[in-house]
């Protein structure tokens, strides 16, 4: 009977929350509610002002040895880059740098053999992974 009592009162915190923030939900949960943005939040139901943007573009994911890699962020990320061959050996790997906006980088692997290989690219704690191709 006390775990009833007990979780009847705490639905009826929990309901209270909600009307005290402009929630019309059961449980309010806060995040970045738009769509567009990297830690866009599909269980939010409050706005938190936290989202943020993040993109990467990799230009051409197919080539002869030279990769260009176009990251933006629109404040300061930690980035990361690796790069590994099929069978998983690190081919390339950068120190993280500090960056704010936009940071262009050009990735060599001519001299490498041809196939597929895995571009990872650590922003603070998103990663983001492309293939590249590299052909001759």
């Amino acid at each position: 009977m006390k775990n009833i009592l007990y979780s009847c009162i705490l639905l009826l915190a929990l309901y209270s929350c909600k009307k005290t923030n402009n929630c019309s939900e059961p449980i309010c949960v806060y995040g970045c509610m738009d769509s567009t943005a990297t830690n866009y939040d599909t269980l939010a139901t409050i706005e938190d002002s936290s989202c943020w943007v993040v993109s990467v573009e990799v230009n051409p994911n197919y080539s002869d040895g030279i990769f260009n890699i176009e990251v933006f962020a629109e404040d300061v990320r930690t980035l990361k880059i690796s790069v590994y061959s099929r069978l998983g050996a690190v081919v390339l790997a950068t120190d993280p740098e500090e960056f704010t906006g936009e940071y262009i980088k050009e990735i060599d692997l001519t001299g490498n053999e041809n196939g597929v290989y895995v571009l990872h690219v650590l922003i603070n704690e998103d990663a983001f992974t492309e293939l590249l191709t590299l052909i001759e």
